[in-house]
């Protein structure tokens, strides 16, 4: 059990001292690295294409750039990552379905029996939290390795608290009446329609997290 604890704290580290390290990177250089992995994936799997898709409507969030360091967004202009051409290119696994946002997957689940507020209220609390952790991650390796440092040498330890990442949203009491539910369009139409999408078989990196809802009884994971 200890030797467990051992691996997945090492684990753990390794994962934060990669995240503080392509934070460090200038924005071209984690492009060029996102780029570099995407082409590898390309070549180790016969199943991912390129398609080249007509621009969805600018008011869906697929039809923004995804880029994690876009070159706009670095530049305080959110705006700037529309997509304003006719037409995009776009990687995805042959074969499979096309996947919708959070909003569109919890509308056909309870059959259109949900609040927009309160869905898209969780989508900026899920936002935040991912900004948060990432925060977190980097102090809690820097805390890590003092800690370590502390603990070889003699005399008690001077080291402050382990420090404390930030509570995960829960997705709760969204589900309505039929009378007080909404209507496709509605959902199709708001703009955070896109966000949590997800797409079988690519990697974690361009997926959205799982969610963790209240139902009838403790909190569980959409994915479990």
């Amino acid at each position: 059990m200890e030797a467990s604890k051992e691996k997945w704290a090492a684990v753990k580290e390794k994962w934060a001292a990669e995240e503080e390290r392509r934070h460090n990177l200038p924005p071209a250089e984690r492009l060029k690295e996102d780029g570099q992995q995407l082409l590898r994936q390309l070549e180790d799997n016969d199943r991912m294409v390129f398609l080249l898709q007509e621009t969805p409507l600018r008011h869906f969030r697929r039809a923004r750039c995804r880029a994690g360091d876009c070159f706009y967004v670095q530049a305080k202009n959110p705006n700037g990552r529309d997509i304003t051409d006719d037409y995009r290119i776009c990687v995805k696994m042959a074969g499979a379905s096309w996947q919708w946002g959070l909003i569109i997957r919890k509308w056909f689940e309870h059959k259109g029996c949900i609040s927009l507020d309160k869905v898209a209220a969780y989508l900026e609390e899920q936002e935040a939290y991912e900004k948060e952790h990432k925060d977190f991650s980097r102090e809690w390796i820097i805390w890590s390795r003092n800690h370590r440092e502390c603990k070889a040498k003699p005399g008690p330890c001077p080291c402050p608290p382990p420090p404390k990442g930030p509570d995960k949203p829960v997705l709760k009491d969204y589900t309505t009446s039929e009378e007080d539910g909404c209507n496709l369009c509605d959902a199709l139409e708001h703009p955070r329609v896109g966000d949590m999408w997800e797409e079988p078989g690519f990697g974690s990196s361009i997926l959205g997290l799982p969610v963790t809802e209240v139902q009838d009884g403790p909190a569980v994971s959409e994915c479990a």
